[in-house]
């Protein structure tokens, strides 16, 4: 997969080719998206192929739901909350803090699941303010939601090591210590942050931090 948002790059070429040790020639043929570790990642990493195989996701699994929500020997409607929350909800947020970018056409794909099944969950007709429904199932908007786990991601930035990775993604001053040497920045570039820096600005190098170890790991 070639990764980029240039036009001028034009349509990328449809295979590689590598020379194996027989002397053959092998061609690898270039996907339009590629799944690791649970999220779709596309060319121009956008993520809209990820949301569209989401919702697909989660409104089959929804589907199964609205079968036990008969309104006279159906559940009731905690248990239909509570199977919303525990089994729908983590399908279209998962690995959110990576994806997320508060874009429009996202929350708006969700967030049509998400009024489907407060109908269900709340017996009602779909005339019904969306409104009133979220609070009548104490459920926030799913754009709230969303901006709440990519909070909770920031947060948890805390508790890595300053060895960590991740951390040395982060701007110099989350790698500084008393005893440490002071180190060049890696990515400088002025042009727009990256969805980590977004992240990480929920909160700061200069918070409380949670140490996994009760010694140095050395």
């Amino acid at each position: 997969m070639h990764y980029t948002r240039r036009k001028k790059c034009g349509d990328p070429a449809t295979y590689i080719e590598l020379t194996e040790r027989d002397r053959s020639i092998s061609k690898i043929l270039v996907t339009p998206s590629i799944r690791w570790l649970g999220i779709h990642f596309d060319r121009k990493l956008l993520f809209n192929h990820h949301v569209k195989k989401i919702s697909t996701k989660a409104e089959a699994a929804l589907g199964c739901i609205a079968m036990l929500s008969n309104t006279v020997q159906g559940l009731s409607h905690l248990n239909l909350r509570t199977l919303y929350r525990i089994c729908i909800l983590p399908i279209m947020t998962y690995a959110s803090a990576v994806w997320w970018t508060k874009k429009e056409a996202h929350a708006k794909a969700l967030s049509r699941i998400q009024n489907r099944a407060l109908w269900i969950i709340c017996a009602a007709f779909k005339t019904t303010p969306i409104q009133a429904l979220e609070i009548e199932a104490a459920i926030p908007p799913i754009h709230l939601h969303l901006d709440y786990l990519e909070r909770k991601a920031g947060i948890r930035l805390n508790r890595l090591s300053i060895a960590n990775p991740v951390i040395h993604r982060l701007p110099t001053a989350w790698t500084q210590t008393e005893n440490s040497a002071p180190r060049q920045e890696t990515n400088p570039s002025p042009k727009g942050n990256t969805q980590l820096i977004r992240v990480a600005a929920h909160t700061a190098h200069t918070h409380e931090q949670v140490f996994s170890f009760l010694l140095p790991p050395w």
